[in-house]
């Protein structure tokens, strides 16, 4: 753990970058002047926090990713002795929407001189 001067801050641009993760039908990006501010209020805290929104619908569709990275602020001079390390983070959607299968109605109604009832199941 590096020292660093109480009350230190450093501004950085945070950006999400597609992956097979869609925006905006799988989250929302993050919009091109976003702004993530890095406060050491003292050492035990070193962290913030980058909410983005996940999109809940009901298409299966597996595993899908997209990543966030994070570099110096461009209007803002970002000191030399810091390094960002790494600045590339993925996030892994897992989807909950799994493929159903049943009957397409649950009731059927067959004479007997048809001498067959067809039910149809669906995917």
């Amino acid at each position: 753990s590096v020292e660093l001067p109480e009350g230190f801050s450093v501004s950085l641009a945070a950006n999400t970058i597609r992956g097979t993760a869609a925006d905006p039908s799988d989250y929302t990006a993050l919009q091109a002047d976003n702004d993530v501010f890095l406060d050491i209020i003292d050492d035990d805290i070193r962290r913030t926090c980058i909410e983005i929104q996940i999109i809940d619908d009901d298409v299966p569709e597996g595993v899908e990713f997209f990543s966030i990275a994070v570099v110096p602020d461009p209007f803002i001079d970002f000191p030399e002795n810091i390094r960002l390390d790494p600045n590339v983070a993925f996030v892994e959607i897992l989807d909950n929407d799994s493929p159903r299968i049943g009957f397409n109605q649950t009731e059927y109604t067959a004479l007997e001189s048809d001498r067959v009832a067809t039910v149809y199941v669906s995917v």
